[in-house]
């Protein structure tokens, strides 16, 4: 049975695995970034539906700091 930190106020228990599973997609789309900010300008992504390419301006606070964690 899961139990402590991975209880959320909802009621939902968060899986171990999963919870690893989101950090390193958050991983993968910074790098996505920031590899589209070094060339193309743009990621693609699937959006309601549908196919989108959504212009890379720049990178968040949060992004930046990832970006450079990932890099050590």
């Amino acid at each position: 049975m899961t139990s402590g930190p991975n209880k959320r106020g909802d009621g939902w228990i968060r899986d171990p695995d999963f919870i690893g599973a989101e950090a390193a997609l958050h991983r993968a789309a910074v790098r996505a970034r920031r590899e589209a900010l070094k060339t193309c300008g743009y990621v693609v992504l699937w959006r309601d539906g549908k196919v989108v390419e959504e212009p890379v301006h720049e990178m968040s606070e949060t992004e930046r700091k990832t970006t450079s964690d990932l890099e050590k």
